[in-house]
């Protein structure tokens, strides 16, 4: 048996197609024929993530010790309700509260360039908003309205 055939192997007559438009060759041509979709992308300049990281030096969740190097950045607007992808609409969170915070009862907005928090209900019975502090400790809420 020679070189050629040893890898050799049957192909359905379907399958022949499919090989042939999946060969280096013929990617780029298929590329131009079908181009992707353009769009915006979600993903920030990394310089943009560096001033974010400077900004909230952490994951902005009170109580939440978790260091910038380790915190993902969040689009306080969703990208894909149109959020721009901007250090205005991005804040630091770790890696659980990022993946919790549309459950978990937490809101974020920014205000004049900061972000600021509102807990749940149980967290914070007054539902104020707060500026997210720089590596902050647990911070509770004023005296609850019906304790005055």
């Amino acid at each position: 048996m020679d070189r050629r055939h040893r890898s050799a192997r049957v192909v359905a007559p379907g399958e022949r197609s499919h090989l042939r438009r999946r060969h280096p060759k013929n990617h780029r041509r298929h590329q131009r024929r079908h181009p992707l979709p353009r769009r915006q992308n979600a993903l920030l300049h990394p310089e943009a993530t560096r001033r974010i990281s400077a900004r909230d030096e952490g994951c902005i969740i009170p109580g939440c010790t978790i260091p910038a190097r380790w915190c993902e950045v969040h689009h306080i607007q969703p990208h894909h309700q149109g959020g721009p992808t901007t250090i205005t609409n991005g804040t630091l969170l770790c890696w659980f509260h990022h993946h919790t915070i549309d459950t978990n009862g937490w809101n974020i907005r920014m205000i004049h360039g900061r972000p600021h928090i509102r807990g749940p209900l149980l967290w914070d019975p007054t539902q104020t908003w707060r500026p997210a502090r720089t590596h902050r400790a647990n911070t509770p809420s004023p005296e609850p309205p019906w304790r005055t």
